[in-house]
């Protein structure tokens, strides 16, 4: 299927290059906030909480609350489905 290519494609594009600049990264952010709902949607709840971990870090890191507070949502939905209450609990005492 073309959509997990694309998806697996931009990760590792991404994690070749080592050094962003701040509109590289908040693009970086969007891209992964984009994959974590496609996985979501698809039902990979594990690969969901895993890569929406690092794109809420990444969104923390430059300052989007916006992406934050889209990534937020879907994040706790899957780690609920994963029954992940202590991450959960931590995630929300971040707030």
């Amino acid at each position: 299927n073309i959509i997990p290519w694309l998806e697996n494609s931009g990760i590792a594009f991404c994690n070749k290059k080592k050094d962003f600049e701040m509109d590289e990264m908040k693009a970086i952010v969007e891209l992964y906030t984009k994959i974590c709902f496609s996985r979501f949607l698809r039902g990979e709840m594990m690969q969901t909480s895993n890569l929406g971990d690092i794109a809420l870090r990444l969104a923390k890191s430059v300052r989007s609350i916006r992406q934050e507070l889209m990534i937020f949502p879907r994040l706790i939905q899957s780690l609920m489905v994963e029954e992940k209450i202590t991450k959960i609990i931590t995630l929300m005492k971040e707030l």
